[in-house]
C-alpha cells in the first residue's frame, strides 16, 4: 500500500469524480473527518458505503441515504457489529488472509475513531455502479420458480444467511451480473441488524410470453403433480438440464432486451419506470432515478451543499486576515530588507490571494445542480486555503527578513564602535568612554530584543541606536590623543598626519622676494622660514596671548644677543626649542623691508628637509618628519610634543 493521503489530498481526490474506489478506501482509513464527502463521492462501492453507515455519526449516514436514494438512513444498531458466519459468507479471518489490506475486529463505535478500517474493496466480485440515476436493476435468477404472492417479508430468505463478504464490489460499466443462488429457505422480514448490510434488490421481472409462463408452475401448484407431470416422465433424463438451460438462456435474452429498449431508455430521460402489477412480479428496487426537486436526494445535496458552504466561508474569512496582515508589510522599502526579492514574492501571493476572494453561490433548486455546486464549492475551498497559506508564509518570510536587516544594522554600528573604545584605552577622555561602552551593551540587548519586537518598528530602532553610537564615538575621539610611537602622542586637536612620515601633496618651501625659502599665513599674523640661524625651520607670531611655557625658556640659546623673551618656536635636531636672537627675525624684517612672502593657503602643507608645516584656519602645524616632535602655533594657543 501507498503512504495515506495527506489532507490537502484528500480533499482535492474527493472533488475529483473520477477517483478510484482504491483511494477511496485509503482517505476513508486515514481522515474520518471527510467520511461524509466519502459516501458521497460516485466510485464509493458498496461495502464502504456500509461500514460507513455502521460506524458514521448521523451526518455520514445521512449523506450513506443520500448516496444510495434511501428515505431515511440506515442506523446501525448499538451492539458490537458480527459479520455473518453463514457457510456463504466469508469470515473475517478468510477475508483478512485473501486481502491485502489490513482487517479489524474492534467493536464498531459512533464515538471513537481508533483501530477502524474501512472494507477494502475485492476485485474478484462483478463490477456495480453505483451512482444514483445510473445503476442497472440486476436480473432476477430465473432458476427460481415464480411465487403466487409478492409481498417480501413471506418470501425473504434469513438475511443474516445472505450477508455479504466484507469485500467491496468495485464500480464498472457494465450491468452486473446476478449470480445463481443455491435453493434457499424461505425469507423472513429483514432484521435490524440485516440492515447494516447492502440491500439485495431483486429487479421486476418482465412478464414472459404465454407459453413460458404457462410452462413454469408458481405458488402451490408447482408442487403438486397433474397431467403434465406424467407428460414430463417421457422426457429423457439427459435433456431436462438441456431445455432449463435453454430456457433460462431465452429468458434471460428477453431481460436484456427489455431493459436496452424500455426500462434503460426511460432511465436516460429522467421518467421514472411504473412497478409491474403483473402476477409475476414479486419485489419491486429501489428507484435509481435522477433526483427530482423534492425527496430524500435533494434533503442530502441541499445539507452536503451547506456544509460545504460553511467550510468555504471559513476558508474565505481566514484568507481576508491573511490579507489584511500582509498589506503593510509588502509596502516595506527594499532598503529595510536583506533580501529585497522577498517583496516580489510577496507582492505576487498578494495579487493571488485577491483574487481567489469570492462569496458562496445561491443554492440551486435541483439536487443535480445542487451536487455540482458543491463539488465546485469543496474545490474553491482547497483553492483559498492554498492561497491562505501561500500568502501566510510570503509576509512572515518579509517580516523576519525586516527583523533581520534591523539587528543587521545595529551589529555594524556596534563593530564600528567597539575599536574607538578599545584603542582609546589611556589616551582619550575616561568618561567619553565609560559612556560608549554603555551605549554598545545597550545597543547589543536592544538588538535581541528586536525578535520579539514589531516588525513595523524596528527599522526606527535600528536607526536611534546607529546614531547614538556614531556620536558616543565621536565624543570619544574628540578627546584622544594620538600616539605616534613609544615616545611622541599628539596632544588633542593636532593633525594626525604628523605620524604618517612625508604627508600626501605637499609642496616644497616657497620662496620670497630676496630667494629665502619662507611663507606667511593667509591672517598675516605668523610667517616661517627654513634654514634660519642654521634650524631646520622657525615660526614668528605677531599677536598672541599666550606666553612661552618654562620646559621652553629652558631650550633659548642666547648666541645671538641677550633677547630670549619673544615668540619665536623653531625645530632643531628633530626636537622644539624657543629661538633666541639680537636681531629682527627674517620674516618680520621682509615685512618691515616690503620683501614680497608668498602664502600657504589654509589645507597646503611645505616641507624643507626634515620640516613640515601644515597651513590651517586654526593655526600653523609644524613637526620634523623623522622624530614627529613639532608644535602647533596660533594666536590663542602653543602646543608643543
Amino acid at each position: 500500500m501507498t503512504d495515506s493521503p495527506s489532507l490537502d489530498q484528500a480533499q482535492a481526490a474527493l472533488a475529483d469524480p473520477t477517483t478510484s474506489a482504491d483511494t477511496l478506501y485509503e482517505i476513508a482509513a486515514a481522515h474520518p473527518g471527510l467520511w461524509a464527502r466519502v459516501a458521497a463521492h460516485p466510485n464509493a462501492y458498496t461495502d464502504l458505503l456500509t461500514w460507513l453507515n455502521d460506524v458514521g455519526d448521523a451526518p455520514v449516514r445521512a449523506a450513506v441515504a443520500a448516496r444510495r436514494g434511501i428515505t431515511r438512513p440506515v442506523i446501525p444498531p448499538a451492539a458490537t457489529f458480527v459479520p455473518s458466519l453463514s457457510p456463504r459468507t466469508p469470515s473475517t479471518s478468510a477475508f483478512r488472509g485473501a486481502s491485502s489490506h489490513p482487517a479489524t475486529t474492534t467493536p464498531l463505535s459512533g464515538s471513537s475513531f481508533q483501530h477502524i478500517t474501512p472494507p477494502p474493496r475485492d476485485l474478484t466480485l462483478p463490477w456495480r455502479d453505483l451512482t444514483p440515476g445510473a445503476s442497472t436493476p440486476p436480473l432476477r435468477d430465473f432458476t427460481l420458480p415464480v411465487r403466487d404472492t409478492p409481498p417480501l417479508q413471506a418470501a425473504s430468505p434469513p438475511l443474516q444467511a445472505f450477508t455479504p463478504p466484507l469485500q467491496a464490489a468495485a464500480p464498472a460499466l457494465i450491468p452486473p451480473v446476478v449470480p445463481v443462488p443455491d435453493p434457499a429457505p424461505p425469507e423472513e422480514a429483514p432484521t435490524p441488524a440485516a440492515q447494516a448490510a447492502p440491500p439485495v434488490a431483486v429487479a421486476p421481472v418482465v412478464a414472459a410470453p404465454a407459453q413460458a409462463t404457462a410452462a413454469t408452475p408458481t405458488g402451490p401448484a408447482a408442487s403438486r403433480p397433474d397431467a403434465s407431470d406424467k407428460s414430463d416422465s417421457t422426457t429423457p433424463g439427459w435433456m431436462r438440464p438441456v431445455i432449463i438451460a435453454l430456457s433460462i438462456a431465452v429468458l434471460l435474452v428477453v431481460a436484456l432486451l427489455v431493459y436496452l429498449l424500455v426500462i434503460k431508455p426511460t432511465q436516460n430521460t429522467g421518467t421514472p419506470t411504473t412497478p409491474s402489477t403483473t402476477a409475476t412480479s414479486i419485489h419491486t428496487a429501489p428507484s435509481t432515478a435522477p433526483p427530482t426537486s423534492t425527496g430524500p436526494d435533494l434533503a442530502a445535496a441541499q445539507a452536503a451543499f451547506t456544509s460545504a458552504a460553511t467550510e468555504f466561508n471559513t476558508a474565505q474569512a481566514a484568507l481576508a486576515a491573511a490579507i489584511t496582515a500582509a498589506t503593510a508589510p509588502a509596502a516595506t522599502p527594499a532598503e529595510q530588507l536583506i533580501t529585497p526579492a522577498l517583496l516580489t514574492a510577496l507582492a505576487t501571493a498578494l495579487t493571488n490571494a485577491q483574487a481567489a476572494v469570492a462569496p458562496a453561490p445561491a443554492m440551486a433548486a435541483t439536487a443535480p445542480e445542487i451536487i455540482r455546486q458543491t463539488s465546485q464549492l469543496q474545490a474553491d475551498t482547497v483553492a483559498t486555503q492554498t492561497a491562505t497559506t501561500t500568502l501566510t508564509a510570503a509576509t512572515a518570510a518579509v517580516q523576519a527578513d525586516r527583523v533581520a536587516a534591523a539587528q543587521k544594522a545595529i551589529g555594524d554600528a556596534v563593530a564600528l564602535a567597539q575599536p574607538v573604545y578599545d584603542d582609546s584605552k589611556g589616551l582619550a577622555d575616561e568618561a567619553a568612554r565609560a559612556a560608549l561602552l554603555a551605549g554598545i551593551t545597550n545597543a547589543k540587548a536592544a538588538s535581541t530584543a528586536l525578535k520579539t519586537a514589531d516588525p513595523a518598528t524596528v527599522n526606527a530602532t535600528a536607526t536611534e541606536w546607529w546614531n547614538k553610537l556614531d556620536q558616543l564615538s565621536k565624543a570619544v575621539l574628540a578627546t584622544k590623543k594620538t600616539k605616534c610611537s613609544d615616545q611622541v602622542t599628539l596632544p588633542v586637536g593636532v593633525d594626525p598626519r604628523v605620524c604618517s612620515g612625508i604627508p600626501a601633496g605637499s609642496i616644497a618651501f616657497p620662496s620670497s622676494g630676496d630667494g629665502t625659502a619662507m611663507f606667511q599665513m593667509p591672517s598675516g599674523n605668523i610667517g616661517c622660514t627654513a634654514g634660519a640661524y642654521g634650524l631646520t625651520l622657525m615660526c614668528e607670531i605677531k599677536s598672541v596671548s599666550w606666553t612661552m611655557p618654562d620646559e621652553l625658556k629652558a631650550t633659548c640659546q642666547g648666541t645671538y644677543g641677550s633677547g630670549c623673551g619673544g615668540h619665536e618656536v623653531g625645530l632643531s635636531q628633530g626636537f622644539v626649542i624657543q629661538v633666541g636672537h639680537g636681531d629682527v627675525p627674517p620674516w618680520t624684517a621682509a615685512t618691515l623691508t616690503g620683501v614680497s612672502v608668498p602664502t600657504l593657503e589654509y589645507g597646503q602643507i611645505a616641507v624643507s628637509g626634515t620640516g613640515a608645516c601644515i597651513s590651517g584656519q586654526d593655526g600653523v602645524t609644524c613637526w620634523d618628519m623623522m622624530s614627529s616632535h613639532g608644535f602647533k602655533m596660533s594666536a590663542q594657543t602653543l602646543l608643543v610634543w
